[in-house]
């Protein structure tokens, strides 16, 4: 069994890709040291929870404070694992995103464990420092598994706020809380999407995804993104902002992440922001094409 993975000098290392019980160790997930890694651009999943990261001398915890030597800015997609209940975990993630600066697009797998204990409350999203990759770079964020928790909900509020950059916003429900569409619809208006701080941003709520990671598809470059699914997702709701104008577009069966979904003519409806973001129900009018 593999007891640590470090990456010493690995000049033509374009993505590490942990997955499933390769990564796991005795002692919880595998530590990771990244000494040389000029090309790397994707990494992922980090554990917030268990993962040990050590960027040249730094071993980065919660609350690690970052510098240019504790920097990875060659990393552009950053997948992790959080528990957003937890304190600490998030503490975690707010640490992994100031390790890679550059990350422009960013997956989120929310974990809940059986017990949650020492929940981040709202106010603590509004003390982290700066993020640079938040502020400056981020454009796409994914994030699986969602049930509109408080927590998840205030991270999302705090993401909004500070990624200027974002165009596109995804959230993939888990399987177990598809009644709740409605609902959750109605808490994104209240209380993420008012604090969106990006001009042009699309925001999507999907049914679960497929969860598919294999060695081909990893190393297969042709794919910008290993970590997006090839497989239709049902689409709940589409919002589409562009210069404080919010679109709502009729949700079809089903989307693909990683494709558009082909048709002919553009058919939507704009609506002033007040109205797309107080309302749920879903336009009458057909939308035969979306931009995804």
């Amino acid at each position: 069994m593999v007891m640590d993975l470090a990456l010493v000098d690995v000049p033509c290392l374009e993505r590490l890709i942990l997955h499933g019980n390769a990564t796991s160790t005795l002692n919880g997930s595998l530590p990771l040291r990244i000494f040389r890694a000029p090309e790397l651009k994707v990494l992922g999943y980090l554990d917030a929870k268990d993962n040990k990261i050590q960027i040249g001398d730094i071993v980065i915890e919660a609350g690690t404070k970052v510098s240019p030597s504790s920097e990875v800015p060659s990393v552009k997609i950053l997948a992790v694992e959080v528990n957003l209940h937890i304190f600490k975990e998030v503490q975690m993630l707010c640490s992994f995103l100031g390790c890679f600066p550059n990350t422009e697009i960013l997956h989120l797998k929310s974990v809940v464990a059986d017990e949650s204990s020492d929940k981040p409350n709202a106010e603590f999203f509004q003390q982290p420092s700066p993020i640079e990759c938040v502020q400056s770079h981020i454009k796409e964020v994914f994030l699986y598994k969602f049930q509109g928790h408080q927590c998840e909900m205030a991270f999302l509020k705090y993401l909004c706020q500070r990624a200027d950059q974002m165009r596109k916003l995804t959230l993939v429900l888990r399987g177990t809380i598809l009644d709740s569409a409605d609902k959750i619809k109605a808490q994104l208006g209240d209380l993420v999407l008012p604090s969106l701080a990006s001009e042009a941003c699309t925001v999507l709520l999907l049914g679960p995804a497929v969860e598919v990671m294999s060695f081909n598809r990893a190393s297969d470059l042709s794919i910008h993104d290993p970590f997006l699914s090839d497989h239709g997702n049902e689409l709940f709701i589409s919002l589409k902002r562009e210069k404080k104008v919010w679109t709502e577009q009729t949700p079809v069966q089903h989307c693909f992440t990683t494709q558009a979904v082909q048709g002919g003519g553009n058919d939507t409806e704009p609506i002033t922001e007040e109205e797309a973001l107080g309302r749920g129900k879903r336009m009458k009018k057909p939308v035969r094409r979306m931009d995804l």
